[in-house]
């Protein structure tokens, strides 16, 4: 069993922002509960810096907290993440991108097994080292921890199989779990 840190490789593949600063709060609402309900597609387009212009469009684009995911890709992983992400679709003149909303946060972060850095005001800075409860995450593809519900999402090895058998790019999985199943 392997659990990866999903996240854009946004040193080699452009990098997206939201095209109305009025959505920049939607990203704080990506914090593990449904949004289909309520959602509003969300402009987006690449940052408009020189060195983001020359790098290639990948499928897995960064914005803020939230990834983003190709049409490509979302139907190469739909089918995979159904039961636990939602693909909120997103508005950009050149091609079908989708939010990747993950709506499964687990209690299965083993805070004494982890290196944890906290802020002195009590929520979690940076997860320097990750240690998984095996029972509370073994069958999930695509979650996040209660501990950081709002920007890291994690994936199982079938979820990393999936973006490599496809072809994807522009993702950047961090293996950062690994234990006998």
């Amino acid at each position: 069993m392997e659990v990866y840190l999903l996240k854009s490789d946004v040193g080699h593949y452009q990098a997206f922002q939201m095209c109305r600063s009025e959505d920049l709060d939607v990203a704080f609402k990506f914090v593990g509960r449904s949004l289909k309900d309520e959602w509003v597609p969300i402009a987006v387009q690449p940052i408009d810096e020189e060195e983001n212009r020359r790098l290639p469009h990948g499928d897995f684009p960064y914005v803020t907290t939230f990834p983003i995911l190709s049409g490509r890709a979302m139907e190469c992983l739909k089918t995979v993440m159904n039961a636990e992400a939602e693909l909120l679709p997103l508005t950009w003149d050149r091609e079908r991108l989708y939010a990747l909303n993950v709506t499964t946060v687990l209690d299965g972060l083993d805070e004494a097994q982890s290196q944890i850095q906290w802020l002195p005001s009590g929520p979690l800075f940076a997860i320097k080292q990750h240690a998984f409860i095996r029972d509370v995450v073994r069958g999930h593809v695509v979650f996040k921890v209660k501990q950081d519900p709002l920007v890291n999402v994690y994936v199982s090895e079938v979820v990393a199989a999936r973006i490599q058998a496809c072809g994807l790019v522009g993702a950047r999985l961090e293996r950062v779990w690994s234990a006998p199943d």
